[in-house]
């Protein structure tokens, strides 16, 4: 079962896989989610850093269509990373994640006065 078809990059034909439980033309954000968790694993992937934050807003119900999923680095650090996705379909933006990748390595503790 495929929840989607790869168009081109970034681009993506919904199956009826990805249909929400209250209109059949419409997406369950799972697969949403997860479709956007991937293009942003596929975005400047720096190793060490992990993925420790998605935040995602839901403009309008996503349709079951073709969408477009643009990613950009907002901020690539040292020891973070922030990333954004838009989730568009037919010119309008449906969903914006942000998410924040953080260096993995253990930091030392800092001690505590008392």
């Amino acid at each position: 079962m495929s929840m989607y078809a790869r168009l081109a990059q970034g681009r993506y034909l919904a199956s009826e896989h990805t249909q929400g439980p209250w209109d059949p033309a419409t997406q369950h954000m799972g697969p949403v989610t997860a479709l956007i968790v991937h293009e942003l694993a596929r975005t400047a992937p720096r190793p060490g850093l992990e993925l420790s934050r998605l935040v995602v807003d839901v403009f309008a119900p996503v349709p079951v269509a073709e969408l477009e999923i643009a990613t950009d680095v907002v901020r690539d650090g040292k020891r973070v990373q922030c990333l954004t996705a838009s989730v568009s379909s037919g010119g309008r933006e449906y969903a914006r994640a942000s998410a924040w990748r953080i260096r993995g390595d253990a930091t030392p503790a800092t001690p505590v006065p008392g």
